[in-house]
């Protein structure tokens, strides 16, 4: 996927990455809003981000479990949004959010409750 092309090491870019898709969709630009909304789609769908170069004993980025609250409060507002492109890709991202698995070979595995359902009031 997008992640694994990345020509360098990802990992440590992931929380500012996060931290600005969350800002951005925030945007008053549908446009951006929709791009935002597709980097936290590949983000969720992805879940597990890891470098070839991590030493054996570094930890891989758990996307859901780490940012997963953030993620899923900042989509919730656009759901409603009147763009309907912005809105149906909102909803995208929270099937990619709850889709387990890490988007690629074992897709669909359940993921834990604890991840959707304390967050499903806000959405």
């Amino acid at each position: 996927r997008c992640l694994a092309a990345a020509p360098a090491t990802f990992v440590p870019h992931v929380g500012s990455t996060v931290d600005v898709a969350l800002r951005l969709i925030q945007s008053s630009s549908k446009r951006v809003q929709y791009q935002a909304l597709q980097l936290l789609g590949a983000l969720c769908c992805a879940n597990t981000v890891e470098s070839d170069e991590q030493p054996a004993t570094t930890q891989p980025i758990l996307v859901r479990e780490n940012y997963g609250e953030k993620i899923l409060e900042a989509i919730a507002h656009l759901i409603q949004s009147p763009c309907t492109k912005v809105a149906s890709h909102a909803c995208l991202t929270v099937v990619s959010y709850c889709r387990g698995g890490n988007g690629q070979g074992d897709c669909m595995i359940p993921i834990e409750k604890d991840l959707v359902v304390p967050f499903v009031g806000s959405l």
